[in-house]
């Protein structure tokens, strides 16, 4: 009993000179055919300058959320290459899996298949598992240039719900509160969508790599003064637009736009001890799997067109119909509830 999303959370560039942040970590890396340039945050960047001839073709920079890497690979004049960059311990390292018969040149050194290069030591690194993913109905091709073109919160969202839960915080700071909680509370949609794209696109780059200021000159004026944890402000905004958990009480698919026609939030795990998978179509909820973790009092809350749903508490279990207004009771550690036929 559970809820499957099939879709891979890959994001690729064919653009020399695009830039990701590598999983997991609070590096961004630029990625040229024959250049890799190191940044943490907006600082000053460190390069590695390599002896590749091209025309490269064709040249790839991959951002795989799912095995926490980055990829570039492409065919030189010198053959078939493929590096890779992650974070391992608390280092930032690049791995030549794949070099010319000649190697790689950096610097003095030449490197070959299965050689490494420490890139930086004693950073920061998102070790805590994470699995929760969001899935908004679209299933098209992430080429990060061609997600910016067509402006599609549906498509950038999961991507910037996962980079966004699975970069570190800053050690020593208070987490930022959400940049955009004022119109979420209200459930102000149209305001809340607005503001969502107007910051993705003053304040990302096409990769989602956060930036002050709107580089591209496109008119936009700043919503933020510090980018430094946007990322994470978005997760946690991007979060309650699904699931909100306030005082005990758990209000499920509170602030749905109208574009999220259908979707998929799974292994949702809340502060309560449960785990979620929620799943909508037409804008209505189809279905919900609950794993309860310890014992409680479930207080759900639902979208207030829901007037009643059937609630099973096993596979055998045949269900009982149970009133949207009465959607509190007990359960305990191990449980395993699905909740469906949700009726307006």
């Amino acid at each position: 009993m559970k809820i499957e999303i099939a879709d891979r959370l890959k994001a690729f560039s064919h653009s020399p000179g695009h830039s990701f942040i590598v999983p997991g970590t609070r590096f961004s890396i630029q990625a040229f055919p024959t250049a890799l340039f190191f940044s943490q945050e907006e600082g000053k960047a460190t390069g590695l300058h390599m002896n590749l001839k091209g025309p490269v073709n064709p040249f790839t920079i991959e951002q795989d959320l799912e095995a926490k890497v980055i990829r570039i690979y492409g065919e030189a004049l010198q053959g078939y290459f493929r590096l890779s960059v992650k974070a391992e311990e608390n280092k930032l390292m690049l791995f030549f899996e794949k070099t010319p018969p000649t190697g790689i040149v950096i610097g003095e050194r030449v490197f070959f298949s299965g050689d490494f290069l420490e890139i930086a030591n004693d950073i920061l690194v998102f070790k805590e598992p994470f699995q929760e993913r969001l899935f908004l109905g679209s299933s098209k091709k992430k080429e990060s240039d061609q997600i910016r073109q067509r402006r599609d919160l549906r498509e950038i969202f999961p991507l910037w719900y996962r980079l966004g839960a699975t970069t570190p915080l800053a050690e020593n700071k208070e987490h930022p509160s959400l940049f955009l909680e004022s119109a979420i509370e209200r459930k102000d949609k149209k305001t809340a969508q607005d503001l969502f794209l107007h910051t993705y696109l003053a304040h990302f780059t096409s990769g989602l790599v956060p930036r002050k200021e709107d580089l591209e000159k496109q008119g936009l004026s700043p919503v933020i003064e510090f980018s430094n944890e946007l990322l994470f402000q978005g997760f946690t905004a991007i979060r309650s637009l699904f699931f909100q958990e306030k005082e005990g009480e758990l209000h499920i698919l509170p602030c749905l736009f109208p574009l999220f026609v259908c979707g998929r939030l799974i292994q949702l795990k809340s502060k309560s001890g449960c785990i979620f998978d929620i799943e909508w179509t037409k804008h209505r909820l189809r279905k919900m799997f609950i794993q309860v973790e310890k014992d409680q009092v479930l207080n759900l809350h639902f979208p207030v067109d829901v007037v009643c749903f059937r609630i099973k508490r096993s596979r055998k279990d045949k269900g009982k119909i149970v009133s949207a207004k009465e959607a509190i009771f007990p359960v305990k550690a191990g449980d395993l509830l699905s909740l469906d036929l949700f009726q307006k």
